[in-house]
């Protein structure tokens, strides 16, 4: 359990960012295995329909929908800094990761922040 959280802790001190984008027209056509830093977009550059990454901790695969019908769901904007994704990727899962993704850069934030919250 300490060995887990400590590597944990030693990863998320080490800079994060998503150096590629790659587009994909379907799921299937996704690879099953992910380099840190690389975004999988599924769909169109003009209709992205879901993002895979590697989570920047290292220990998930992270799939979300960018369909307005789905609920949850994100947006993901492409830019020349690099990709945002709104809202912030919340997982719970262990280990437990709360991070948003602002022009490619990892922004992490502590678990504190939810402590005594719900979600609607």
């Amino acid at each position: 359990m300490a060995l887990g959280f400590l590597r944990s802790f030693i990863q998320r001190l080490q800079p994060s960012h998503f150096t590629s984008i790659e587009v994909f027209d379907s799921r299937s056509a996704v690879p099953e295995t992910m380099g840190r830093g690389v975004m999988a977009v599924v769909g169109t550059p003009a209709r992205p329909k879901w993002v895979y990454f590697r989570c920047p901790c290292g220990q998930h695969i992270v799939l979300l929908s960018l369909q307005a019908s789905h609920d949850p769901h994100w947006r993901l904007e492409l830019g020349r800094g690099g990709a945002t994704i709104f809202p912030s990727v919340r997982l719970t899962a262990d280990p437990y990761c709360h991070f948003s993704v602002r022009r490619g850069r990892v922004i992490w934030h502590p678990k504190r922040f939810w402590a005594g919250r719900r979600r609607a």
